[in-house]
């Protein structure tokens, strides 16, 4: 008999939080399966490769393109891409929201609007379609459906991540993502 909870993920996001709100978040987007598309460490240093280059180039084009992002810190390695986003002000989504607008139904369908799911779905969408014209790849996805985000709540755990983001390259060798890596189950 199958597991009905086999395909199941657990939300990382906190219930009765609105994420189209104002707030800081620490978000992780991962390439699929954890492929290396995106450089390679050198010693401590991130060499961007071509693919790298555009998520580079996109993730500071999001500033631009949303009034209501501003980024902070953040770090592309070789299969994952490590930020900051802040989010200014909720209002833009409020007043785009239709007035049937049912938060339980919507919920389902589509990313909130000037949400930070909103903001990592665009960038995501807009990197795969340039780098699929840059590698001619027309069939291939480039990252896995979820991402992890997280509220930052205080001034100490923003300089925390900071001081993580800024450390990352010189931890390849440790980290989770890196395929070379045997870590213990």
């Amino acid at each position: 008999m199958p597991d009905p909870f086999h395909y199941y993920r657990r939300s990382l996001r906190l219930r009765k939080h609105h994420y189209a709100r104002g707030g800081v978040y620490f978000v992780t987007l991962c390439a699929r399966e954890r492929e290396c598309l995106f450089g390679e460490i050198t010693g401590v240093e991130m060499r961007l490769s071509d693919c790298g280059k555009i998520i580079r180039d996109e993730w500071l084009h999001t500033e631009t393109t949303r009034p209501n992002v501003l980024l902070d810190a953040y770090v592309i390695m070789p299969n994952h891409i490590h930020g900051v986003i802040i989010l200014t002000s909720g209002i833009a989504a409020e007043k785009r929201r239709p007035t049937w607008f049912n938060a339980d139904l919507e919920r389902a369908r589509a990313a909130v609007p000037d949400s930070v799911a909103a903001v990592l779905t665009q960038f995501k969408s807009i990197t795969t379609q340039r780098i699929r014209a840059l590698t001619e790849a027309r069939t291939q996805t480039l990252w896995q459906d979820q991402h992890t985000e997280q509220r930052i709540w205080s001034e100490q755990i923003l300089e925390r991540i900071r001081e993580y983001i800024a450390s990352n390259p010189t931890l390849w060798d440790q980290d989770e993502n890196n395929p070379t890596v045997n870590l213990p189950n």
